[in-house]
């Protein structure tokens, strides 16, 4: 729905973030700056804004439009950094869709597989507060010993807390496992800590949404199921 044929009030650096693409953080400070104006007077923060105001940034005003939410899954190959700014970064495998996305649960050079892009940055808070799936194929140095199987099995230790897993496979060397959280190195730091080294790490699947058959270094829309439970996901996260 429009804003403007809405009778909902957003705060102002909502409206933003929604209407001129930029973050939250940087509206506040735009805000602060004096860069933006409501009608005819200088935004405050927290300030609400009407469907009948005027909103300026830079003395530009900002006409409330339909939003398109995109949604797109690439199979992240290693080697590739999750930056806008660098060599080899993910945003260059989207070729012309890459504008106005943002990455979603992000994964380190050396990680491949499902990574999630979007331009609904309330989807993308809510999916990163939110304990949603994630599933990893795990190579080893070594294969686990009983004791280590018993105890990630039991639930491993990690920053003195226990890490709560879901499903999980394992034959010989190779291990697939679902987690729920989204610490740096988490995958890689549990083995370490059972004496076993990560060779390979491919996540197959993020918030329900899969790879599949999806090739390394491609990428697909998301279909209409696929988003509507991402919605859903939204919506319990609020």
């Amino acid at each position: 729905m429009l804003f403007k044929d809405s009778k909902e009030e957003l705060r102002i650096n909502k409206f933003l973030r929604t209407y001129a693409n930029i973050s939250r953080r940087q509206a506040d400070k735009l805000i602060q700056q004096g860069k933006v104006r409501i009608n005819n007077k200088k935004a405050t923060h927290g300030e609400l804004v009407t469907p009948g105001d005027k909103i300026y940034l830079f003395n530009n005003l900002i006409t409330p439009r339909k939003i398109i939410y995109r949604y797109i899954l690439l199979n992240k190959p290693v080697g590739y950094i999750c930056s806008r700014v660098g060599d080899k970064t993910v945003f260059e495998l989207l070729e012309r869709e890459r504008v106005g996305l943002n990455y979603v649960g992000r994964l380190d050079v050396n990680t491949s597989g499902a990574l999630l892009f979007t331009n609904d940055g309330v989807m993308a808070n809510c999916l990163m507060k939110s304990n949603v799936s994630r599933i990893y194929e795990v190579l080893l140095d070594t294969p686990l010993s009983p004791d280590a199987v018993e105890l990630l099995k039991q639930g491993p230790s990690l920053d003195g807390e226990i890490v709560k897993l879901g499903k999980i496979k394992i034959y010989k060397r190779d291990v697939e496992i679902e987690l729920f959280e989204g610490r740096q190195r988490e995958v890689r730091r549990i083995f370490e800590s059972m004496g076993s080294k990560v060779i390979k790490l491919n996540r197959i699947s993020f918030a329900g949404i899969s790879i599949n058959t999806l090739p390394v270094s491609k990428y697909r829309k998301l279909s209409s199921s696929e988003i509507r439970e991402l919605i859903k996901l939204k919506k319990i996260a609020k």
